[in-house]
Formats: C-alpha cells, structure tokens, sequence
C-alpha cells in the first residue's frame, strides 16, 4: 500500500533519463498520463524533471525548494489531503511542500501516484513508502 486514509506517500527513483521532460505526481484514476502533453491535463499533478515546477492544467508553479532532478535521483512524496500540502524530499532531503490553494488535488480516493513524459527514454521505479514516517 502507498498509505491510507488522507496521507499517502510514493518514492520514485529515475534509473534512466529519457530526451524530453519527465512530471512525477498524482493524477486521477481516468487521466490518460501516456497521452502526449498529458502534465498539462487537469487530471494530473506533476513536479518537471527540468526546474522542479509543479504543472497542473497547462499551468505551472515555481514553489520554494523546487529542483531539479534526473538520473540516479529520488523523489519522496507525501500527499496529505487533510491539510492541502503535498511534501517533497530529493535524496532523503526535504525539499519543502505545496499547499492546495488553487491547485486542488481533489480527494484523495481519486488519485493516484503517477508519472508522465514525452518519450521512451526514461526508467523509473516507483515504491511506496510509510506517511508516518516521512
């Protein structure tokens, strides 16, 4: 399990960079995350590979701790949906959250982890991890 109730938490590891940009997140269980373009759908919730930016709805949010990451790299995410924020960590360091504010994750029996690129290249490992221990 990735957790339960309001808190769930995944770790994805990049084993291989792909060509074009890479978006790890939530997204709800109808998103299509192989369509091209798909981290610009309002059904997904993505941090970019290239600046760490949250992309939703052909939108993006420069937030404080965002980074960038790539091959050899792990991301660490908790979604709390009971107070809004997602929490990230790169490598074991906190990186910093994201409150909901206009970003609205919806509730978190809709999501699910996900991730979504533009090409072939990339290889990532997604585990699960404890919320009560990130």
């Amino acid at each position: 399990s990735l957790g339960t109730g309001a808190r769930r938490a995944a770790a994805f590891t990049v084993l291989r960079k792909g060509s074009w940009a890479l978006y790890l997140g939530r997204a709800r269980e109808s998103a299509d995350v192989e369509r091209e373009e798909s981290c610009k759908s309002t059904e997904f919730w993505g941090i970019g590979s290239g600046s760490g930016a949250l992309f939703h709805a052909g939108r993006s949010l420069a937030w404080r701790g965002a980074a960038s990451f790539g091959c050899g790299d792990t991301l660490e995410m908790m979604l709390d949906c009971s107070v809004g924020a997602l929490h990230v960590k790169k490598n074991g360091a906190r990186l910093g959250s994201i409150t909901e504010r206009a970003w609205r994750w919806g509730r978190d029996s809709e999501l699910r982890w996900a991730l979504a690129c533009n090409d072939g290249g990339w290889a990532v490992r997604v585990g699960p991890l404890d919320p009560t221990e990130f």
